[in-house]
């Protein structure tokens, strides 16, 4: 503590000292990623993209919150958030599956007119 701060305390306050420095130190990144997503948002970039990087920012902070031994109720909210996040992922793939299938189905019966045919 005396090289870092030039104070002198006792051995067990540098413990709280030192995390409440890290908590510090974690934030700066955090606020200038989420003033790169709000610069993005008013771009009018893609919603595939945002979605991409908000995953991204999501994945970030829990990897950060589990890295640092952050409380395990804001560990199990991100990792909620992810999963939910994984679980629409596959249901909309599912859907466009079942839609494509649907379609293929419908013209495999049928089959649209030739057009080089002269009717």
């Amino acid at each position: 503590m005396r090289q870092e701060f030039g104070i002198v305390c006792a051995l067990s306050g540098m413990g709280s000292i030192y995390h409440h420095c890290d908590e510090l130190r974690s934030r700066q990144p955090t606020a200038s990623l989420l003033q790169m997503a709000s610069l993005v948002n008013a771009s009018g970039t893609d919603a595939a993209k945002l979605h991409a990087a908000s995953k991204t920012l999501i994945a970030a902070k829990l990897l950060e919150k589990s890295i640092h031994g952050a409380d395990v109720k804001e560990i199990g909210i991100l990792g909620r958030l992810l999963l939910k996040d994984d679980e629409n992922e596959i249901r909309r793939t599912h859907s466009r599956f079942a839609l494509n299938l649907q379609t293929f189905e419908k013209t495999s019966r049928n089959p649209p007119p030739d057009r080089d045919k002269p009717t």
